[in-house]
């Protein structure tokens, strides 16, 4: 009767990823992203605030 050879250790197996790489982002890459889209949205709402307030004619006091 012929046995196959021993497989290798039980120490030895390893894991392999279908993809070859992580799809979770770690926790610092989401607060750096979420800083710089939450920083845009702020500059975007300021410039266009300014952009529109210097598009419109000064107003004047009716009572001075």
């Amino acid at each position: 009767m012929l046995l196959a050879p021993p497989g290798p250790p039980v120490t030895e197996v390893v894991p392999v990823r279908i993809h070859g790489h992580d799809t979770s982002w770690p926790p610092i890459l989401i607060v750096c992203a979420l800083v710089v889209v939450v920083g845009g949205l702020v500059a975007a709402i300021v410039f266009l605030r300014r952009a529109r307030e210097a598009t419109r004619p000064v107003r004047k006091r009716l009572d001075g």
